[in-house]
């Protein structure tokens, strides 16, 4: 299976998995080219809203580091 099979497979089950998310208010996390360490994180809101977050793997917390637009 190609990458682009795969993506084409996969695909209505994250659109669905997303907007169940974003249903019950919570955020998807992801990381990109905006995040500057490992231990930063997008969540990104139904309404479009990104914040980027920084996690704390031992307290298991997370601070909102600014709003993005």
């Amino acid at each position: 299976m190609t990458q682009e099979e795969l993506d084409n497979h996969l695909r209505p089950t994250v659109e669905r998995v997303v907007a169940e998310t974003f249903a019950l208010g919570l955020p998807v996390s992801y990381q990109d080219e905006r995040c500057p360490t490992d231990a930063h994180f997008i969540h990104e809101y139904g309404d479009g809203k990104q914040f980027l977050v920084l996690l704390d793997e031992v307290a298991m917390t997370h601070t909102v580091i600014r709003q993005l637009e």
